[in-house]
């Protein structure tokens, strides 16, 4: 699996970047900023196109390899799905509507920053030389109108214990996947002096009956599942969708603009 993280970057950047042409660098401690020295032919210019160029070659190879990814997880091409909700979206934000009776049911959540790594249970030797799975679990904002007022829970996915992953024990239909984290109520607009209960403060009891009411509107074992994989597709591709970008900046015409070496 392609490398996500800015260090394997570096390690192949860095000693590229250093046979384009020597430079001088004034430490940090001292306050001042490198000094270039020419390049062969006098031009810095010429340095910064050929590490412009050198960023965007390895930004098409990640891509490329990302995209491999996207295709060996989606096989057939099918883009998971949410059941009984309509999804929309917005950049990083994805929003989930359905109505329950008399009640408008809303889901929030944003893939930014909720990308993190598990265990396969059924990892080959392969797959173990690859690494652990990228997954996406986003916390949510459930929210229930009804009649001008909305119930709000705050929920998070649950991280497993090491206990489960060295057993190699699955979830079942009946395992919480997630915690409710906080809840409150208001009418009309939000505000920040709204009264909220952290969920692990609350009694037991109440805290069963609150789960099993969200279960009743579709927020279960299931939709908990469903989330993470719509969530893990949804935040691959805007991955994909930045590195293109990146990429895109990176390589246009930059004629107009004039390297300058400074020293403070």
């Amino acid at each position: 699996m392609a490398s996500r993280f800015v260090t394997g970057l570096m390690r192949s950047f860095i000693p590229n970047f250093k046979k384009i042409c020597n430079r001088q660098f004034i430490t940090i401690s001292t306050g001042k900023v490198f000094q270039p020295i020419s390049c062969g032919n006098g031009s810095s210019r010429f340095f910064s196109s050929k590490v412009d160029s050198m960023l965007s070659e390895f930004l098409k190879d990640e891509i490329e390899a990302e995209k491999k990814i996207a295709k060996q997880q989606l096989p057939t091409g099918q883009v998971p799905a949410i059941t009984g909700f309509q999804l929309t979206s917005n950049e990083d934000e994805i929003t989930l509507n359905k109505t329950f009776g008399s009640e408008k049911i809303s889901v929030k959540f944003h893939v930014s920053h909720s990308v993190d790594t598990a265990p396969d249970f059924e990892s080959t030797e392969s797959q173990e030389q690859k690494g652990p799975s990228v997954i996406s679990k986003p916390s949510f904002t459930v929210s229930i109108e009804k009649e001008n007022q909305k119930l709000v829970f705050e929920c998070a996915f649950i991280e497993q214990y090491e206990d489960d992953v060295e057993t190699n024990q699955p979830n079942d239909d009946t395992t919480d996947l997630f915690n409710i984290e906080e809840i409150y109520m208001y009418s009309g607009d939000a505000t920040d002096n709204i009264y909220s209960v952290r969920g692990d403060i609350i009694d037991g009891g109440l805290y069963d009956h609150l789960m099993t009411y969200l279960e009743e509107r579709g927020i279960d074992h299931n939709f908990a599942e469903q989330l993470i994989k719509f969530s893990t597709h949804y935040e691959h591709a805007q991955y994909v969708a930045l590195l293109q970008r990146i990429r895109e900046f990176v390589g246009r015409d930059s004629d107009d603009e004039v390297l300058k070496a400074v020293v403070l």
